[in-house]
Formats: C-alpha cells, sequence, structure tokens
C-alpha cells in the first residue's frame, strides 16, 4: 500500500472518531436546555442520515446517492471512507497536500464553545448535566423549607458554577436576616452536588408594582475552600 494511502486512512480515522466521540457526548448529555450565564451564540444542529456499503463507491446521505473516486474498504475490521468525500461533506478549506513530505493539512471551521477539542475530553461540561430536572427539584425541596422568607426565581449553570436568585417574600429589615437565608441555602444546595461545584445564591426582591428587582446580598459556597462568603450589595 502506497503511503499517501496509509496517510489518508490514518487521517479519516481520527475525523472519524473525533466527530463519533462529539456526538456521543451531546447524546449522553440531558436534552433539557438551561439557559447559560454566560451568553454565547447558539449552535444549531441537524441530524444527518449515512449509509455505506463495504467494497461499494456509492455513499447515500439523507437517501441522496453520491458516488466516491474510490469505494469504502474495510482493513483490520475498520471501515475507511475517502477522505476526499469527508473533506467535502465537512466543508474543509485550504486543502493542500505535500508530495515532498507527504503530509495533508486543511481546515474545518468548528464552534469554538463545544467543550470538545481534538486530542483531548470534554474540557467543559454541560450546564444540563448539572441542573437536571431531579437537581432543580431537589433544589426547590431544600428551599421549600424557608418558603415563608422567598422563593426561587431563577437557576443556572455554566457548567461549573450553580446560580440561584431568590425572591424575597418581604423588605429585610437588616442584611442579617438576608446573610441567614442565603447561607443556609448554598449550605444545601452544596451538599446536593456534593461540595464538587461552586454555589451562589444570590438574594433580590421585585419593587412593588414594578418589574425592578433590588439585590440585596449574595452568598457563594467556594468548593475550593469549602467555606461561604457572604457580600452584601451596596
Amino acid at each position: 500500500m502506497r503511503p499517501l494511502t496509509i496517510i489518508l486512512l490514518i487521517v479519516i480515522v481520527g475525523i472519524v472518531g473525533f466527530f463519533g466521540y462529539s456526538i456521543w457526548k451531546n447524546k449522553s448529555a440531558n436534552p433539557a436546555s438551561q439557559p447559560s450565564v454566560a451568553k454565547t451564540d447558539v449552535v444549531k444542529t441537524e441530524k444527518q442520515f449515512f449509509k455505506l456499503k463495504v467494497n461499494s463507491k456509492s455513499v447515500y446521505v439523507n437517501d441522496k446517492e453520491i458516488i466516491l473516486d474510490s469505494p469504502v474498504l474495510e482493513i483490520d475490521g475498520r471501515t475507511m471512507v475517502p477522505i476526499k468525500f469527508l473533506l467535502d461533506f465537512l466543508k474543509a478549506e485550504n486543502l493542500q497536500y505535500d508530495k515532498k513530505t507527504e503530509e495533508i493539512t486543511f481546515e474545518l471551521n468548528i464552534p469554538a464553545n463545544k467543550g470538545t477539542t481534538l486530542g483531548t475530553e470534554t474540557t467543559m461540561p454541560s450546564a444540563d448535566t448539572l441542573l437536571t430536572e431531579k437537581i432543580k427539584n431537589d433544589i426547590k425541596r431544600v428551599a421549600g423549607i424557608s418558603s415563608t422568607y422567598y422563593t426561587i426565581d431563577t437557576m443556572e449553570s455554566d457548567g461549573k458554577n450553580i446560580f440561584i436568585w431568590l425572591n424575597l417574600a418581604m423588605e429585610p429589615k437588616d442584611f442579617t436576616d438576608v446573610q441567614k437565608w442565603t447561607d443556609s441555602l448554598a449550605n444545601e444546595v452544596s451538599n446536593i452536588f456534593e461540595s464538587k461545584n461552586d454555589v451562589s445564591v444570590i438574594a433580590t426582591r421585585k419593587e412593588p408594582g414594578s418589574e425592578t428587582k433590588k439585590t440585596f446580598g449574595t452568598s457563594k459556597f467556594s468548593a475550593s475552600s469549602g467555606k461561604i462568603e457572604f457580600s452584601q450589595k451596596k
């Protein structure tokens, strides 16, 4: 087998493995989406159906036939697809081949905030894996003990940190009461996450007859120190 062919097959296996791993990780996450603290662009995805047959030049994408230059091969139990088909389908750019070094280079436009990079595992877990419906219900259950003083307004996560906004039932007399409520909830929620994630509980209250919110203070549980710090709104 020619050296160029071997290089092409190695690159194909790497690309297929990468995209297959990314798809598997996405499927493993909870399908329910949560609002993200960091405002980023939403990446839309669309499923594509592929059908290939070993020793055939025909590949079907969403039942549309595409004729390859070379057939699909099976070598040592691995299915090999000509790299040109994958690169054309993925809209690769600047495809170049160096005859002297027999190296192939190309560029792919991959969303920067997907949490997965070539050669590494997921660098940032999806927020959905933290704030699942079960976890949210557990947090509401814990907060329900103090329902006389506040209700949960919003819960969000950026994949590592949990943020909980409270809507106070009444104007607090002083910040001591606010800290007592937020510290307690931050501690209870940190136990739900086994103290592995930072938890911030923010006390707010809607002004009567208005949608404007007034912030009174925040209790933050730090997973690294295991302590809770309270900061009042000045």
